[in-house]
């Protein structure tokens, strides 16, 4: 799928190879396009497809709307487990176990932070998935409400 994106964006005929040899450049994010959209954990784990919302994931802090592709993502899928949730330490490691899921990146190899790239390259530049926006750690309006309170 990354040589077929790379191609199609690109018009590189021949991004197959440097993908096969592990001498691919990474893309460049285009950051000034970047969605104002963000959610905690908490919001983003009301996105798993249930009641008719979207499926939602995250690698690295970035949200990505995976709902086109149902059949991998939607419940029952292969990938469902990856909803919902910053799965980030999973795909580095390739694991598809509960026990895997976690947005920590603390005592990764340089070959799995390499395959961190690699999937959010997927994602960036997969037709039928969407850039939403990216995970922050506490809600500001929360977070200043709570000021407010504890200021009185």
């Amino acid at each position: 799928a990354r040589s077929k994106a790379r191609e199609r964006l690109y018009g590189n005929n021949h991004a197959l190879m440097p993908i096969l040899l592990g001498k691919e450049e990474p893309i460049v994010i285009d950051h000034d396009k970047e969605s104002t959209t963000t959610m905690t954990k908490e919001e983003l784990a009301d996105y798993r497809g249930e009641d008719g919302s979207p499926l939602y994931l995250a690698i690295k802090g970035r949200i990505y709307d995976v709902s086109e592709n149902e059949h991998f993502y939607g419940e029952g899928g292969k990938y469902h487990l990856f909803t919902g949730v910053d799965a980030t330490r999973a795909f580095a490691k390739g694991c598809l176990k509960t026990e895997c899921i976690s947005s920590s990146m603390e005592g990764l190899t340089d070959e799995e932070m390499k395959q961190i790239d690699n999937w959010i390259e997927l994602y960036e530049t997969h037709d039928k998935y969407t850039f939403i926006g990216t995970l922050i750690d506490v809600d500001p309006v929360d977070a200043l409400l709570e000021e407010v309170v504890d200021s009185s």
